[in-house]
């Protein structure tokens, strides 16, 4: 890395606005890299996944014709005992007969019909299966798609990752630079601090009336949303107090829906590399 300035004057109005304007884009390049990494991730993760196809089993259309066949058995024949059991049986056979025959055919009937439901089930689930084994096809070809792909989202991954590191080199040595107090390097405090300064509610950073005072004061007030875990659940309420913070969230979110591919994820990495480099110019020696 090339040689630094010992320090940048923050007590000159112009240079600090400056300074915490490269704070502010470089805090906001890291948030945003930091989502694209995570969006990455869970695109290699995601890629030939298997899709679950449910597989029903054929329904028996014997059974249940058996078992009404033996319970019709089991209701005739204990009329035919009760029959011949009576004083007048001689005159009751041929009713009890023709029972017995209703009976039974009842019986062989629902078993019928009952047959002709499963066999027809049994045909919808051999055409749901015959679609199943077409879609499986169909799967396997897009897992196979996704896999070639895996290889170059892990390129711009690790470019990702890359640009994370170097900003996050870059961010460091512009705190010290301007010996920005350690409690506020982050993305929420440089960006409403910023806003104090762009909006001239400050025109410094530390003492009584400095940007730092006043951030501290508005968080004690709950003016200020510190945890970026609040401000998702919130985003829309923060646009009147913290909109700097609102303005990166919002461009990142924005970036995140326009790199759907390769192509853009490329596109958007080379644009870290630039604003980086613009602001390693702007600050260090050649």
């Amino acid at each position: 890395m090339n040689s630094l300035p010992i320090e940048v004057d923050v007590e000159d109005s112009a240079t600090l606005e400056e300074y915490l304007e490269s704070l502010y884009v470089e805090e906001k390049t890291l948030y945003c890299c930091q989502q694209e990494k995570d969006k990455l991730q869970k695109r290699i993760n995601m890629l030939g996944t298997q899709r679950v196809f449910e597989l029903k089993t054929k329904v028996s259309t014997t059974g249940y014709l058996l078992d009404l066949f033996l319970f019709g058995c089991a209701i005739a024949y204990l009329i035919w005992l009760r029959i011949i059991d009576a004083p007048t049986w001689r005159y009751m056979a041929l009713p009890g007969q023709i029972i017995t025959v209703i009976v039974l055919l009842v019986t062989i009937g629902g078993g019928i019909v009952d047959i002709l439901g499963r066999r027809e089930k049994n045909r919808q689930i051999i055409e749901e299966h015959k679609r199943n084994q077409l879609e499986i096809q169909k799967d396997k070809k897009r897992i196979e798609s996704e896999l070639k792909k895996v290889s170059a989202v892990k390129v711009q991954l690790e470019q990702c990752e890359k640009n994370i590191k170097d900003t996050e080199e870059i961010l460091q040595h512009l705190y010290e630079m301007g010996r920005f107090f350690p409690k506020y390097r982050n993305l929420v405090a440089v960006s409403q601090i910023y806003e104090y300064i762009l909006s001239g509610r400050c025109t410094e950073l530390g003492g009584y009336q400095g940007a730092y005072n006043l951030y501290e004061q508005e968080t004690r007030m709950d003016i200020v949303i510190m945890r970026l875990d609040d401000i998702y659940e919130e985003l829309e309420e923060i646009k009147e107090n913290q909109y700097m913070l609102y303005d990166a969230i919002c461009q990142t979110n924005y970036m995140l829906s326009q790199i759907a591919d390769d192509a853009a994820v490329a596109a958007y990495n080379t644009e870290v590399i630039i604003t980086n480099q613009r602001i390693c110019q702007r600050y260090y020696m050649v």
